[in-house]
């Protein structure tokens, strides 16, 4: 007999796509010997996750999310997936302020140096 906290967590692990119980009880047991700090970071993402992306249940892109201020930007910022903005004139989009990171090369204080694909 296992104590109601495990047996709610098995459950709740239960409900993500493709585990079941068996796999639930190994995920479950797996994070009960794992150090706290780090289920902790792992539920701490979640939640920060869920916070802060959003996420369409029409067609399931994500089409903004809250970014922190950084050493690499001026400060907090929604970065808005620009292909989802559907009823806006392509002369606004093309006015809207892009800054455009290097971020492929781990150089986020600066633009790549080819952005015409992007």
């Amino acid at each position: 007999m296992l104590s109601p906290v495990v047996e709610n967590l098995i459950a709740q692990l239960t409900r993500l796509p493709g585990v079941g119980t068996r796999t639930a009880q190994r995920l479950a047991f797996h994070l009960l010997r794992t150090p706290k700090e780090e289920a902790l970071a792992l539920a701490d993402a979640i939640r920060e996750a869920k916070e802060r992306v959003g996420f369409c249940r029409e067609c399931g892109v994500i089409p903004y999310g809250w970014v922190d201020a950084a050493e690499w930007n001026d400060g907090e910022y929604v970065s808005v997936n620009v292909a989802c903005l559907d009823d806006l004139d392509p002369a606004e989009l093309a006015a809207a302020p892009v800054s455009y990171m290097d971020g492929r090369h781990d150089n986020w204080w600066n633009p790549p140096a080819e952005t015409r694909h992007l």
